[in-house]
């Protein structure tokens, strides 16, 4: 991986100890899962396809009305938010 466990588990401590809310994935792929479709084949579809749905429910979450509306209501401020 880019980042090796050490490394990961600062960065997970870090989030933690601030208190963001967050999810955290890691993926057992190769490099490239997602993008590499060429000769090398590194390319997993199902990895590809799992992890375009957590991201795309993870933008429909956070740019749909429900959490504009929980903004405007003062529920939580992002200029406020220290993640």
């Amino acid at each position: 991986p880019h980042v090796d466990y050490t490394g990961r588990f600062l960065t997970y401590s870090a989030l933690h100890k601030a208190g963001c809310k967050f999810s955290w994935h890691e993926f057992n792929g190769a490099h490239a899962f997602m993008r590499d479709e060429g000769s090398k084949g590194r390319f997993d579809p199902e990895l590809y396809a799992q992890t375009m749905a957590i991201a795309v429910d993870m933008f429909r979450r956070k740019l749909s009305e429900g959490d504009q509306a929980a903004v405007s209501e003062g529920a939580y401020d992002p200029l406020l938010s220290k993640c």
